[in-house]
């Protein structure tokens, strides 16, 4: 029998319930433990609605979400926590250090013991504890940090709670 890590049956999303637009309608999805599987389509025809949906960063209108078996929030929550993923582009919040918005991530996903962020090979390999540093004025170095650290950065948002 086919064990399943990601199932879906007929999830729908909808967007803006006076006059809606509907990013997912009806989709049923099968992967199979051990596939590789890739979305391949359109702007606008659903790929990063769907992958929102398996995250957890957005609900489904309707439909069925399975992960590992798994259909129940809770349980979904738990898994979630031992996946990464970065869909489109990191959110970087404005005014904090990279060191204090990885902390801010960690904190979302239930990582217990995120005060080891920074001691993390990603990290040290990012230069984040450069980065971290403060202006002359004494301020944290913002968000606006070079490109590549950027890079390296969303790599350690994408991390697991290891």
């Amino acid at each position: 029998m086919n064990r399943y890590v990601i199932e879906t049956k007929q999830i729908t999303k909808t967007y803006n319930p006076r006059s809606p637009f509907i990013a997912l309608d009806h989709v049923d999805l099968h992967v199979s433990e051990g596939c590789i599987y890739g979305l391949i389509g359109d702007n606008g025809a659903g790929k990063s609605t769907l992958l929102k949906l398996l995250a957890g960063h957005i609900f489904p209108t309707n439909g069925e979400l399975c992960l590992f078996g798994e259909t129940e929030e809770k349980a979904l929550c738990n898994i979630r926590k031992n996946i990464g993923c970065l869909i489109e582009y990191p959110c970087f919040v404005p005014g904090m250090t990279v060191e204090q918005t990885l902390h801010y991530y960690a904190i979302q996903k239930g990582v217990p013991d995120n005060k080891k962020i920074g001691e993390q090979p990603w990290c040290k390999h990012a230069a984040l504890q450069d980065a971290n540093t403060s202006h002359p004025s004494g301020s944290p170095v913002p968000m606006n940090v070079v490109y590549h650290i950027r890079r390296h950065f969303s790599r350690g948002v994408t991390a697991n709670g290891q």
